[in-house]
């Protein structure tokens, strides 16, 4: 597949500019592509899996991704073809910018960063801009931001309003644990909405 092609492609590439170390031999900071997509996520690897064959079923035109850190996450919903992939983080990633690089490259998805607080109106009018801009809405938001309970909730009223008629929200840890008031958010939101859990673990 092209997503399977881009993934071998950037492995060899990166391995190659560190002199042909095999991945087993390169160090987690420097870890290739290959190496985010199997255990390189901050998402649990099984619940990932699930939630990406969520979204390849749902098939989205446009995927909006709050909170990408290394972009290991945005290749999973690469794998349902979209149009067009839209990553809001924080902060700036030296790997996540070689990945959007290679989504827009490599796949021929169009792929767009803002680098910004996801809650600064100023950002989310940026990316209202760029949809409106398109004549485009989101049709899979992802939520894995600031995962304080304001935090998620304003990611939440922020962007939810940039969702198509059928779309479908994503929440990451949502399962009980330490430093996280994600759940005790979801228990609220997913008693008004339609909602499927994917908890493989108490991390997830």
């Amino acid at each position: 597949t092209r997503v399977a092609n881009a993934i071998q492609d950037l492995n060899m590439a990166i391995v190659k500019e560190r002199g042909g170390k095999p991945v087993s031999d390169v160090p987690y900071e420097t870890a290739t592509f290959l190496d985010w997509v199997r255990g390189g996520a901050w998402q649990d690897a099984e619940e990932l899996a699930e939630a990406e064959k969520r979204v390849c079923t749902f098939g989205p035109r446009v995927v909006l991704e709050i909170g990408s850190m290394n972009g290991a996450s945005l290749l999973s919903w690469a794998a349902s073809q979209p149009e067009l992939i839209i990553s809001v983080d924080i902060s700036g990633n030296a790997n996540r910018e070689r990945v959007v690089s290679h989504l827009d490259t490599k796949l021929a998805i169009g792929c767009r960063e803002f680098v910004g607080d996801s809650s600064d109106p100023e950002t989310v009018a940026q990316v209202s801009a760029f949809l409106d801009d398109l004549g485009l809405p989101v049709d899979y938001l992802f939520i894995d931001g600031d995962h304080s309970y304001d935090g998620v909730k304003a990611d939440y009223d922020l962007y939810t309003p940039l969702l198509s008629d059928r779309g479908m929200i994503g929440i990451h840890d949502i399962a009980h644990h330490d430093d996280s008031d994600v759940p005790r958010y979801w228990a609220e939101v997913s008693e008004s909405q339609r909602s499927e859990e994917i908890i493989r673990n108490e991390s997830g």
